[in-house]
């Protein structure tokens, strides 16, 4: 500091523009007001549920919170032009509605599907191309949404009795750049950046019949149709929507259009809420790969109440599809399940994939698949204490005891650990846990001879002492046996003992939480 340089007094001058200057912040701070409120962070990877219009559903039986985007199924194309109807508008302002529970939420308008004809001929010329385009991004911004997802179930190719033409190729190509040009000009006016997709079908012939290298640029993303591998059109059994292995998987359709150039952040694989059955199987090798004659579609509703280890029907593990199906020795049923599920969404994260989607999301009304994917996606689920841990039942919160050194069903009593309420979480390559009680150094299994109940007897890990880990909104989590697909439930009514009988997560009966020793 100079000690012989004085401050002069401000000048008149200086003092108005001081005073002025402290006005003008004064009024900013009026007219900005407060920070805004954080929102929470988008889900890491996509999740879609595409929703069909003709199912009974309302805004409460939609999880938004747990979606990214929903798919609202369909349009279709009437005179070369995109319609929907107005109970379909109706519907389309109830999931936009949505929002207000998940601000990231975007809902796209689906135009398509199966037996959907029309694409053929509105993408033939210009002209027609222009007049479908337009009346897409019409309905788009009329109902307010956020994109569009192209359903052409498929370009040159007639299998869905649906008008094709050779020329389907290119014309496919000039359609989606159509389509995007008027979307683009939309946002413009709107200030929106809207989204473009289509569904795929998940084999080269699907391949050989567009120009995937011009329409990949055009796109957000591809979602890939990998189920319905196989089905009653089959002479033989099969899967038809396991994750590897066989002759057609969501992995080797991920490998197809990854060979082809489709880069992995754009592709978005797809998961079955409903199963493929064939009915008159040859007995043997518990139904799988063998001859069969008829066949029907269910619901994963229904799989659940009716025929999982239920009416005669075993559920098994094929480990080399990494796929769940069920026999009784005549009707053989694939599907998706809370393991398969988890599987996908740990192998689009290890191979960089865009996320996953799901055909149909009210097909499951218990949420159990869709909190399967959600828990996975996020990562939200405990992680495996190191050591042993204990269980707090939340129905009574008491500590899960493996009662008589483990020779008895385990029951939640206690209100101390001691050695016989401690267990070690093991996680098991299927992304599975099991439990190992401290006391008798034994696995925990669900009994199925004994309604499910949970005993610490079993010495190795098999299907009877998995458990998909289920992790819930309050930190607690809920434990899915695998042998059965059923919820652990403290039965109060039997003096807190554990049982896996439940369809679906109820409430504090189904919950634990996980206590470090």
């Amino acid at each position: 500091m100079n000690s012989n340089r004085v401050a002069s007094p401000p000048s008149l001058g200086k003092i108005v523009l001081l005073f002025l200057l402290s006005l003008l912040l004064f009024a900013s701070t009026l007219i900005v007001g407060p920070a805004k409120q954080a929102e929470a962070a988008p889900l890491p990877k996509k999740i879609i549920a595409y929703l069909a219009g003709w199912a009974n559903w309302t805004a409460n039986d939609i999880k938004a919170e747990q979606l990214s985007h929903i798919n609202y199924s369909f349009a279709l194309i009437s005179n070369g032009r995109a319609t929907i109807t107005n109970n379909d508008r109706t519907k389309l302002q109830v999931l936009v509605g949505l929002k207000s529970r998940n601000p990231d939420l975007k809902v796209v308008l689906s135009i398509g599907g199966w037996g959907a004809n029309g694409f053929s001929d509105a993408a033939l010329t210009d002209a027609s191309r222009t007049i479908f385009a337009d009346s897409l991004v019409q309905l788009v911004t009329s109902n307010n949404l956020d994109g569009v997802d192209i359903d052409w179930e498929y370009p040159t190719n007639p299998a869905a009795g649906t008008t094709a033409r050779p020329q389907d190729k290119q014309n496919f190509t000039y359609l989606l750049s159509k389509v995007r040009e008027k979307l683009n000009a939309a946002g413009q006016t709107t200030g929106k950046q809207y989204l473009m997709t289509i569904a795929a079908g998940a084999s080269s012939g699907y391949l050989n019949g567009v120009e995937i290298n011009n329409i990949t640029p055009l796109l957000d993303w591809i979602n890939l149709m990998t189920y319905d591998f196989h089905g009653s059109w089959d002479s033989t059994t099969g899967h038809h929507t396991n994750l590897s292995a066989r002759d057609n998987s969501v992995t080797a359709s991920v490998n197809l259009f990854r060979n082809s150039g489709v880069p992995a952040a754009k592709l978005v694989i797809g998961g079955a809420f409903y199963g493929k059955a064939w009915t008159n199987v040859q007995n043997g090798n518990n139904g799988l790969d063998r001859p069969a004659s008829g066949g029907f579609d269910v619901e994963y509703n229904n799989i659940v109440s009716q025929y999982l280890n239920k009416n005669g029907y075993t559920r098994y593990w094929d480990s080399s599809a990494q796929a769940p199906y069920l026999f009784n020795g005549n009707t053989f049923i694939s599907y998706d399940d809370p393991q398969s599920l988890a599987l996908k969404v740990q192998y689009l994260k290890n191979n960089n994939l865009g996320g996953i989607m799901f055909w149909e999301y009210s097909n499951d009304r218990s949420g159990a698949l869709l909190q399967t994917i959600y828990s996975e996606v996020t990562g939200n689920s405990v992680p495996n204490p190191s050591g042993y841990s204990y269980l707090v039942a939340q129905a009574n919160q008491r500590i899960v005891s493996a009662e008589n050194y483990g020779n008895d069903q385990l029951v939640a009593n206690r209100q101390t650990p001691g050695d016989w309420e401690l267990f070690e979480l093991i996680t098991n390559s299927d992304g599975t846990v099991s439990l190992k009680s401290k006391i008798n150094n034994k696995y925990v299994t669900a009994d199925i001879n004994a309604g499910g109940a949970l005993i610490a007897k079993a010495t190795t890990i098999q299907q009877w002492e998995k458990f998909n880990r289920v992790a819930q909104s309050d930190g607690t989590i809920a434990l899915q046996a695998l042998v059965n697909n059923l919820y652990v439930t403290c039965d109060l009514n039997n003096g807190g003992k554990l049982v896996a009988s439940r369809n679906s997560v109820g409430g504090a009966w189904e919950a634990f939480r996980v206590q470090s020793n």
